[in-house]
């Protein structure tokens, strides 16, 4: 259907009476139709078709406006759908990042300052405990924990050293898990205020590497023996010379 360019209620009926409009009334007139009647049947005929179109303007200014919305509400729903995309997009880029630099997004827990120092030990010592292996206590003496502090920042964390393997071959192992005796004590040497210092902090450090709670509670207990029979004796002899035999067998039997 042709639009309608204007509205139609603005239109002034024509007046049929006036001389300009002669021509259009001289066939409406004839013996039964005089002159009067031929201009009043030309207006009903006007108001007639200017009625027709007044309705169909209202529809097409009806239809237009739906239009108008179900354009608005398509381009809405294309940005929505644009905004949802890039955001999955970022999301996906953000967990990519996380995943490459998780250390930079580690929480920070909001607490107040620790009054008490953190024990790290060193990565030896951490392997061989999350391994589930006898570790000496000396890496968890004041000393070997000041060992560790000195020497973190030493070793590259994926640097490798060739080392013989249990079957006589050689083969490349991390050089974290390398232990270094440079300056390790023996158990069966060990003071008897470092191994105050060491024992509560091997506890610790077992139960935090996720040993099993009766292996650690039989070493705790083993321990706890030495510490009672030592504080029982009158002598500063370390109770049992032979405390590193003592305690690898000890974890054997738990492990």
């Amino acid at each position: 259907m042709p639009r309608i360019l204007s509205d139609p209620s603005l239109i002034e009926c024509p007046d049929y009476a006036s001389d300009d409009h002669a021509a259009v009334r001289a066939p409406f007139i004839n013996p039964n139709t005089t002159e009067e009647q031929a201009i009043q049947l030309l207006t009903n005929f006007w108001k007639a078709g200017n009625d027709s179109d007044r309705l169909k303007w209202v529809r097409q200014v009806e239809q237009d406006a739906e239009e108008v919305a179900e354009r608005e509400r398509l381009r809405t729903e294309a940005e929505a759908t644009a905004a949802r995309a890039q955001q999955v997009e970022v999301a996906a880029a953000r967990m990519e990042e996380m995943k490459k630099n998780k250390s930079k997004y580690l929480p920070i827990p909001d607490r107040d300052v620790p009054t008490i120092a953190p024990v790290i030990a060193a990565n030896y010592a951490i392997r061989r405990m999350e391994q589930g292996l006898y570790v000496d206590m000396y890496y968890y003496t004041n000393a070997g924990l000041r060992d560790a502090l000195r020497d973190s920042g030493a070793v590259d964390d994926e640097a490798m050293v060739m080392l013989r393997q249990p079957n006589g071959g050689t083969g490349w192992t991390p050089a974290a898990a390398v232990r270094d005796s440079r300056s390790v004590v023996d158990d069966k040497d060990i003071a008897w205020e470092d191994f105050c210092q060491a024992a509560p902090r091997m506890i610790i450090a077992m139960e935090q590497a996720g040993w099993r709670e009766e292996r650690v509670r039989m070493l705790a207990s083993f321990w706890g023996t030495l510490f009672i029979r030592r504080n029982s004796e009158s002598s500063g002899i370390w109770p049992l010379p032979h405390q590193e035999e003592a305690t690898t067998s000890r974890e054997s039997t738990v492990m």
